[in-house]
């Protein structure tokens, strides 16, 4: 085997088990639905099940905690936090990436979960009565969950187009 022959079929970076960026992406992306389709499931229990206050102070909140099946509530707030959080981390190694495809549909995603957060509690300032701020908090979430079902998608290939070329070594 020639030393050009053993470079070419050495596995590709990106494809490899902890290779490269696109997998630690499609690592996130994969991580981020998963909690997105938690974050769904709170969100409906709440909805569904979670008898809200029409109005409150931020005083009285530590006693809303208290209420029966209002901690589900919190556990929803908390866990958008965390996909935040997993948003923010997921960013940086799609640009690592050099994938435009993959910055763009993370940065979607991105904005999707920053959308629905804010929308969120702007829903509960208002004391869970200016349906629209509930609508932007869905439509947000739905922004997110396409976007890192993208991201995922594309993160299997192992080239893009829009992929920047790394040097050819030198023979």
């Amino acid at each position: 085997m020639t030393r050009s022959s053993a470079i070419e079929a050495r596995p590709v970076g990106l494809a490899a088990p902890g290779g490269g960026p696109a997998y630690w992406v499609r690592f996130w992306s994969v991580l981020l639905l998963v909690d997105l389709a938690i974050q769904y499931l709170l969100g409906m229990y709440v909805n569904l099940f979670v008898a809200l206050p029409a109005s409150w102070s931020w005083p009285a909140m530590m006693g809303m905690m208290a209420a029966a099946g209002v901690g589900a509530l919190m556990l929803h707030m908390m866990n958008g936090y965390l996909l935040g959080l997993l948003a923010v981390v997921s960013l940086p190694l799609a640009v690592m990436s050099r994938r435009a495809d993959l910055v763009v549909w993370s940065t979607a995603g991105l904005l999707g979960i920053v959308l629905a957060g804010v929308s969120g509690l702007e829903f509960m300032f208002t004391g869970f009565t200016v349906n629209a701020w509930s609508f932007l908090m869905a439509s947000g979430a739905l922004l997110a969950l396409v976007s890192y079902l993208v991201v995922a998608t594309l993160s299997w290939s192992e080239r893009s187009s829009s992929q920047v070329p790394a040097p050819s070594p030198g023979l």
